[in-house]
């Protein structure tokens, strides 16, 4: 996506906020010692937290105060990466935003393909020191610091080999994913006044993830690229609109570099949210950048996985490993 065009020459209007997902599940088991990753089914793919859900909520809400007092149409659109933490932060933001009927899910906004990131969960999952959530793997675990080409294929889980469009779920997958997920406590599918959020199938995404799989890793500029693609399009399509983004903490950060010219921030926590804006020549300025000061709202959550620093940094979207100082219990 190295050429980046917009068919139009006018210079679109469309307000874009940019939403980080909440308290994920796995980072709590790994606070305990315990590998969540080790027990799931889809091991790359944690739902929230209880907590999460509330923060996605109380984000959703966060995000209307900072829309309103910019002086912006309301968000009418929301887009999520197919993991399922956005697609429940999406659908609690979007189900307190109000007046919107489904989310569309477009792999553009899912997590750096990069080697980090499979390390995090596909590494040695049978034996303790096996993946748990800390990006780039843990220490202690045998193959930490191991050339990809290195580490036998038998000590991955069998979806790192395959595409990673294997990975992300069908948007009937999805609501079905999150129907059943929905209970009293977290409520992610069920709006105020009883309607039931779904996911668009109508939606054509602009990035599958097909060519990247473990030892074929997504550079940086790659996710720059597929995250920018995706702004423009929609700001192509939707330019009287606002529109929510909900992805990850490294693809969140580089949106925003790519988009403004200015340095990565350093850190951006659970349900940070970013607002950009065109300015008179055209170009992006960030009035809201990572803001979740919103979660003081939510007692007792967790603001961030302390891992952030090494994703959202240096590996955020590369294909280095983390290095060693950062232990898994302080997660």
């Amino acid at each position: 996506y190295r050429t980046l065009e917009v068919e139009s020459t006018a210079i679109a209007k469309m307000p874009v906020v940019v939403l980080r997902h909440a308290e994920r599940e796995d980072y709590g088991w790994a606070r305990r010692g315990e590998s969540w990753q080790a027990q799931a089914a889809r091991p790359w793919d944690t739902p929230l937290t209880v907590t999460g859900h509330q923060q996605a909520a109380v984000a959703g809400r966060a995000v209307a105060r900072h829309v309103g007092s910019l002086g912006l149409p309301a968000v009418t659109r929301v887009f999520s990466s197919p993991l399922l933490r956005c697609c429940q932060t999406a659908c609690g933001a979007a189900t307190a935003l109000g007046g919107i009927a489904s989310i569309s899910v477009d792999p553009s906004l899912a997590e750096t393909i990069c080697e980090n990131w499979y390390r995090s969960w596909a590494v040695d999952l049978d034996r303790p020191t096996g993946s748990n959530s800390t990006w780039g793997g843990r220490p202690e675990c045998a193959f930490t610091g191991v050339p990809s080409t290195d580490v036998p294929t038998d000590r991955l889980h069998p979806a790192a080999t395959a595409p990673a469009t294997a990975l992300h779920a069908t948007p009937a997958d999805l609501t079905s994913i999150l129907d059943a997920a929905v209970t009293s406590e977290t409520g992610s599918l069920a709006g105020p006044d009883g309607q039931r959020l779904s996911v668009d199938p109508t939606w054509s995404p602009l990035f599958s993830g097909e060519d990247h799989t473990w030892g074929t890793f997504e550079s940086s500029e790659d996710l720059r690229d597929r995250m920018e693609r995706l702004v423009l399009e929609l700001d192509r399509r939707f330019p009287d609109e606002t529109v929510l983004l909900c992805s990850h903490g490294g693809p969140t950060v580089h949106l925003y570099a790519r988009l403004t010219g200015a340095p990565k921030p350093a850190v951006v926590g659970f349900t940070g949210i970013f607002v950009y804006t065109r300015d008179a020549d055209g170009g992006w300025t960030a009035p809201v950048t990572g803001d979740n000061s919103h979660l003081a709202e939510v007692p007792g959550g967790t603001w961030d996985g302390l891992t952030s620093a090494a994703e959202q940094g240096g590996g955020g979207g590369g294909s280095g490993t983390t290095p060693a100082s950062v232990a898994p219990a302080a997660l």
